[in-house]
């Protein structure tokens, strides 16, 4: 069992330069492969929400990022999906803005 944490962040600093454009998500690390009994955590530095599209590699399909030591976490969750790719969609609120990636990341369970 590995546990593993994706860090959620739009547009940060290390990676935007400063006036560009605006609502980038960057995943950390950008895919995951994980096997089942492996642990998945998310994490921002704001409020967000993720969804699973269709079918999910955890027991939830929706998982509310709650706020832990100055940042945001879903907790650990357990892999228990079947193998195969699981897309999610991710809705981040930075305290102004709230930003919606419905497209682009997902899981892969081997």
């Amino acid at each position: 069992m590995i546990n593993y944490t994706i860090t959620i962040a739009v547009d940060p600093d290390d990676v935007i330069p400063e006036g560009g454009t605006t609502g980038n998500f960057v995943y950390t690390p950008a895919l995951l492969r994980v096997t089942s009994g492996d642990t998945i955590t998310w994490k921002s530095d704001h409020p967000f929400v993720l969804t699973f599209k269709a079918g999910t590699p955890v027991d939830d399909i929706e998982l509310v990022g709650s706020e832990s030591s100055g940042s945001y976490t879903t907790g650990s969750q357990s892999v228990v999906g079947d193998k195969g790719h699981y897309h999610y969609a991710v809705a981040l609120w930075n305290g102004s803005r709230v930003f919606i990636d419905a497209a682009c990341p997902h899981i892969s369970v081997n």
